[in-house]
C-alpha cells in the first residue's frame, strides 16, 4: 500500500500518471502507527519493563539498519542531491541521522516515520515504569497522546518541534492502544487465543 502510494507521487514528478488513482496508500503509515501502539501493548502485557533496556532494545533493533541505510542515501545525496529529494526543500544530514524533526527532509524519505516511532516508545516506557496495573500504564498513554495533541490543537504552533510533538498522528498509537485494551479486556480475547 505504502510502495504503491510512493510510486504515484513519485510518477506525478515525472508526469507518469499510471497510478494516480491510488491516493489510498499514505494510510500505511497510519496503519503501521495504530499496529505498532497495540504491538508494545502486547509484548509488554503482564511483563516488568525496565526504561533502559526497553528502549535500549528499540534502539537495537531499529537504528543500525537506518543509520546503514541513510549512510548508503548520503552517498547517492553527495553524488546527485535530486535522487534523494526530488520534491524540494533542505535536505538535514544530521536531522536524518538522528531523526530530528525540524521541518527539513531526511535522507530517507520516510525517516520522519521513525521519529515518531521512537517519540511513541520514549513515552510508552516511561508510563510503564511509573505505574502498576498494566490496564492504568495503557489508559495514562492514550490520555497523554489525547492531552498533547489537544494541545497542539489550541496553542496552532508553527514551531516544527513543537508541532512534532503534538501532531494528530501521535492518537494513532493511541488508538493501537485503545484496541489493545478493548481486545484484551472483552470477549475478543477469547475469540483471537
Amino acid at each position: 500500500m505504502v510502495v504503491i502510494s510512493h510510486t504515484s507521487f513519485k510518477g506525478q514528478q515525472y508526469s507518469v500518471d499510471t497510478l494516480q488513482w491510488y491516493h489510498i496508500g499514505g494510510s500505511g503509515v497510519d496503519l503501521f502507527f495504530i499496529i505498532s501502539g497495540f504491538i508494545m501493548c502486547y509484548t509488554t502485557y503482564n511483563k516488568k519493563v525496565n526504561f533502559l533496556n526497553f528502549m535500549r532494545n528499540r534502539f537495537i533493533r531499529i537504528i543500525p539498519l537506518y543509520w546503514v541505510l541513510s549512510f548508503f542515501a548520503l552517498i547517492v545525496f553527495l553524488i546527485s542531491p535530486n535522487l534523494i529529494n526530488s520534491s524540494g526543500g533542505e535536505t538535514g544530514i544530521f536531522e536524518s541521522f538522528f531523526l530530528i524533526p525540524n521541518g527539513s527532509k531526511f535522507l530517507i524519505n520516510n525517516g520522519w516515520t521513525l521519529s515518531y516511532e521512537f517519540y511513541y516508545y520514549f513515552i510508552f516506557s516511561f508510563f510503564l515504569i511509573f505505574l502498576l496495573k498494566d490496564l492504568y500504564k495503557y489508559l495514562f498513554i492514550i490520555l497523554y497522546f489525547s492531552v498533547v495533541v489537544a494541545i497542539g490543537l489550541i496553542l496552532q504552533s508553527k514551531s516544527e518541534f513543537l508541532m512534532f510533538l503534538t501532531h494528530n498522528l501521535l492518537l494513532e498509537f493511541a488508538l493501537g492502544v485503545l484496541a489493545f485494551i478493548i481486545i484484551k479486556n472483552t470477549s475478543l480475547s477469547r475469540l483471537m487465543s
